[in-house]
């Protein structure tokens, strides 16, 4: 009976040194994981995003945000000002962005490349023949509005991805402009930048219909290529 005893004794003994340093060692491991992560910490980082007056929801929290236009164009350490309250239509948080009014909007941005700057059109003539008419037809009527010099722009061209699609997807609505001015770029990390967006306001989708959307950004130094979903973004938008 001792014997058994001073055994079970030995074998909690045995257990517990085991837990001991399993636990340490699991303590200790977290320690220096903790320790690695808060060196990666730039403590210098403001976020994109920010609480607002409640105006906006892209409250800006850098120090160097201009008014830009093309003959006002950004220094290397100022950022364009860019806000949510340009969209037009039902694009706004207090419509529901549409949802509720049966003309939902698609926000797009294109995605941040360091140091890339458009190669704009500055011509009609410099179109691509595969550009969509109305495109070509917008691009021509704001030349005509601006004494014709074309806006330095990437443009956005956005429909049906197939001929079905075409005849579902119905008008589509750009704001604040169909495309990007061109003095959003290019991208250098600048304290508080912010990516200019294009709200597509789809005002006449045939319901209970799954339909492909697809768009492309437009400028000479861009390349589309489906297959690698290069120079364009492609989802699918359903009205139940």
């Amino acid at each position: 009976m001792a014997a058994n005893i001073y055994t079970l004794i030995g074998v909690t003994l045995k257990i517990g040194t085991f837990y001991v340093i399993f636990y340490s060692f699991l303590a200790g491991f977290f320690a220096v994981m903790m320790t690695v992560f808060y060196q990666t910490l730039d403590v210098n980082f403001q976020p994109t995003y920010t609480p607002g007056d409640g105006s906006s929801i892209l409250a800006h929290p850098g120090q160097h945000l201009v008014e830009c236009s093309e003959e006002n164009l950004p220094e290397k350490d100022q950022v364009c000002k860019f806000q949510d309250t340009w969209l037009t239509g039902n694009c706004h948080k207090a419509e529901s962005w549409g949802y509720k009014l049966d003309s939902p909007c698609v926000i797009i941005k294109l995605n941040k490349m360091f140091g890339w700057e458009p190669d704009v059109y500055t011509s009609l003539d410099e179109l691509p023949d595969d550009m969509p008419q109305d495109l070509k037809d917008h691009i021509a009527a704001e030349q005509a509005a601006k004494g014709g010099k074309i806006p330095k722009m990437i443009w956005m061209s956005c429909e049906g991805e197939n001929p079905a699609d075409q005849e579902y997807v119905g008008p589509i609505r750009y704001s604040p402009w169909r495309g990007f001015p061109s003095y959003y770029f290019p991208y250098r990390n600048t304290p508080g930048y912010l990516s200019p967006i294009v709200a597509l306001e789809f005002t006449r989708l045939q319901p209970y219909v799954l339909i492909n959307v697809e768009c492309k950004a437009w400028a000479k130094n861009i390349v589309h290529d489906s297959k690698n979903r290069l120079g364009l973004v492609h989802f699918e938008i359903l009205k139940d």
